[in-house]
């Protein structure tokens, strides 16, 4: 079936408006893909510069306002009551290793796994 020429610029309109809409949305896909990429990288430089904060100071660090820090305070606290008697271990060195799971640190810059 035949497209009458009255509406050939209307579909010509509509398909550059669709172009250019696509490509638009791809670059802002994109631009936010490097920012996040670039927010981890810098957390993962950010735990390699300063291995000596504990993870028990890390956790104190994010935690927010006081009735939430109570809230914790007495889930930690059953945690430790049910938890085996074992040492006391410091994790904060597995943080780094974690945050680069999946990702290689070549010349300073992320390198996507193949």
């Amino acid at each position: 079936m035949p497209v009458p020429s009255e509406y050939i610029p209307i579909i010509v309109s509509v398909s550059g408006f669709l172009f250019a809409l696509f490509i638009i949305l791809g670059i802002v896909i994109y631009v936010r893909y490097g920012r996040k990429k670039q927010a981890l990288i810098g957390k993962i430089r950010k735990d390699v510069e300063r291995p000596g904060m504990s993870y028990t100071e890390a956790v104190s660090s994010q935690t927010g306002g006081g009735i939430q820090n109570r809230i914790l305070g007495f889930l930690s606290s059953l945690g430790q009551k049910s938890a085996s008697r074992e040492e006391d271990r410091d994790y904060s060195k597995l943080r780094p290793v974690f945050l680069r799971a999946g990702r290689k640190i070549v010349g300073g810059k992320g390198v996507e796994p193949n």
